[in-house]
């Protein structure tokens, strides 16, 4: 058993409900997930393919449009570090 971070709602690990870990604070996450950065210093290459990292709503600044919209493990996010790293003009 497995508990989601967010909502402390526990599941089994072959439920597949888990979908993600928080990079910021290390939670397990189903849900409050703000995406995935797309800032550089979050961006890895493992085996030749790109990844990207996970966060959770918690652990990014919601003063930026992009972590108020698309909110999943799917979606783009832009963490704290990259966000002041980053050009970003979205507010």
């Amino acid at each position: 058993m497995i508990q989601c971070g967010v909502c402390a709602e526990t599941f089994s690990l072959n439920q597949g409900k888990i979908i993600g870990s928080c990079v910021g604070c290390d939670k397990f996450l189903h849900c409050g997930i703000a995406g995935k950065c797309i800032g550089d210093d979050c961006r890895y290459i493992i085996h030749g393919v790109e990844h990207r990292a996970t966060w959770c709503l918690a652990c990014v600044p919601m003063k930026y449009e992009i972590n108020q919209k698309n909110n999943n493990i799917d979606g783009g996010c832009i963490c704290k570090k990259c966000s002041v790293k980053e050009n970003i003009c979205i507010v």
